[in-house]
């Protein structure tokens, strides 16, 4: 890259005004992310019009302010009102950063989101901080890099006591958002998202389909929600419990069970489709978080400590099975069997056994894995801290180089691995779906090599089933906050 002469001589010009002493008034502490920030202000016209006269340098895919409400004005906490912007077209939002000046204290980092005045929420995002002016952690700076489209936005910081605002800013509080513009508006893959069942329900946990039409939803309290539409109505049923239920199961059209926790792990098993359960087993200091069944009779479930549970009688009594990890076991979250007798455990490692959970062999270490799916009998992929995939039945793993796309392939990112918490994938080696951090939803046809996000929801969802290639369910909660639960559905296909 060069610098034609007028650039550099305006690139001079901004350092010396940057160092020079007592540049403008100091009385009070402003919002400014330190005193050469300040000064820059000034001068900015400026430099705009001398950088505007370089050559060589590439402009138009740098980010640029998309809102700006900082000001000069001596700083308050706690905004009064909203800080609002509007967008006319599609931006990829690569910063936000908010003002904490809180009377030279900071404030800790915290999250930020936006959300659309549409309804969904895009984020949050966890903070990096900064300081200035000889103040700590004054600058909250998050890199969302997601894609919204046109219209209005509202920015959420998760610390609004400590936010600075003023009159100038009609009291809402000092962010900075930053972005690129996109050619063309994104497309909106994921639009026919709806909420299916919005009563008063406690945050939802899991869901399960063994039918492409007949489903059940576990969720915290004992709720156990079925449904014989695919989705598209939810009957609520009695589980005897008040544990917070984590997963369920059908290893027939008929028999099912359940598995949660509330201060000791539970196991519930029903005969009539979900209409009435009976508890079969319980233990305390214990969680069970997952169950699976690679026929009407064989299941394996498994939970915190180290928890591995099989049965050989579609769930009415359990055997507990040694874990190789002992005497040092971690939480176990998921468990799938690929065949009749290969199964595969993942939680802090990857476990296998080859004689239906008797036995289980230690595979990888220090993973963090949340959710495992297999494409096929021998390929299943990982989802959680790290992805990760094998393809000889959960012997050898590796970490696939994973590409993202936020703008259905126009622009690619290789980033860190994107923390996941719930993976799903159709049979025969299609496609497979990923649920990151903060409900982003992706989408894999290789492999989980190259993923392409296909939503953003306006929910903080937990995990998702798609009985079919044309319905997919969601659970969780409408945000992260809240004490109420949500089911999503879509129909269109993936």
């Amino acid at each position: 890259m060069y610098y034609s002469a007028s650039l550099s001589y305006g690139v001079h010009i901004l350092e010396r005004l940057a160092n020079m002493k007592n540049f403008g008034n100091d009385m009070y502490r402003r919002p400014w992310r330190d005193s050469s920030a300040r000064r820059l202000l000034f001068i900015a016209p400026f430099l705009v019009g001398l950088l505007s006269l370089g050559s060589g340098v590439a402009q138009a895919t740098a980010p640029q302010d998309i809102f700006n409400n900082f000001n000069s004005g001596a700083v308050s906490n706690s905004p009064t009102t909203a800080t609002v912007f509007t967008i006319k077209d599609s931006y990829l939002i690569t910063m936000i950063l908010d003002y904490h000046w809180n009377n030279g204290h900071g404030s800790p980092g915290g999250t930020i989101a936006l959300r659309s005045s549409h309804g969904p929420l895009y984020g949050p995002w966890r903070v990096v901080t900064s300081g200035g002016s000889g103040a700590p952690n004054i600058n909250w700076t998050a890199q969302p890099k997601v894609v919204v489209p046109a219209g209005a936005y509202t920015v959420v910081d998760s610390s609004p006591a400590t936010w600075s605002q003023d009159a100038e800013s009609g009291g809402a509080g000092f962010s900075e958002v930053k972005g690129t513009i996109e050619t063309s508006p994104p497309a909106k893959p994921g639009a026919t998202w709806s909420v299916v069942s919005a009563r008063t329900l406690p945050p939802m946990i899991g869901v399960t389909c063994p039918t492409s039409s007949f489903c059940i939803a576990t969720g915290q309290k004992g709720t156990i929600l079925t449904t014989a539409n695919a989705g598209l109505t939810w009957t609520q049923r009695p589980s005897g419990t008040h544990y917070n239920l984590n997963a369920s199961t059908c290893p027939t059209s008929t028999d099912c069970i359940a598995v949660g926790a509330l201060g000791a792990g539970i196991i519930l098993t029903s005969s009539n489709r979900g209409a009435t359960w009976t508890t079969r087993w319980t233990a305390s200091s214990t969680s069970v978080n997952a169950v699976t069944c690679s026929n009407a009779r064989d299941c394996i479930a498994v939970g915190y400590p180290g928890l591995i549970l099989t049965t050989s009688n579609g769930g009415t009594t359990w055997t507990g099975r040694s874990n190789p990890l002992s005497p040092y076991p971690q939480s176990l979250s998921d468990v799938v069997c690929p065949t009749s007798r290969n199964c595969i455990v993942v939680g802090f490692d990857i476990m296998t056994t080859a004689n239906g959970g008797a036995t289980w062999t230690e595979r990888t270490k220090g993973g963090g894995y949340t959710e495992i799916a297999c494409r096929t009998s021998t390929n299943c992929l990982v989802a959680g801290e790290q992805n990760a995939a094998t393809t000889d039945q959960g012997k050898t793993w590796t970490v696939p180089m994973k590409r993202y796309t936020y703008d259905g392939g126009k622009t690619w990112m290789t980033y860190p691995p994107i923390y996941s918490g719930a993976i799903s994938c159709t049979n025969a080696g299609g496609a497979c779906l990923m649920l990151s951090t903060g409900s982003t939803l992706w989408k894999s046809g290789d492999g989980g090599v190259t993923w392409v996000m296909v939503w953003k929801p306006p929910y903080w969802l937990s995990t998702f089933v798609c009985p079919s290639t044309k319905i997919c369910l969601a659970v969780g909660k409408p945000d992260a906050m809240s004490s109420r639960g949500v089911i999503v559905r879509e129909k269109g296909g993936w």
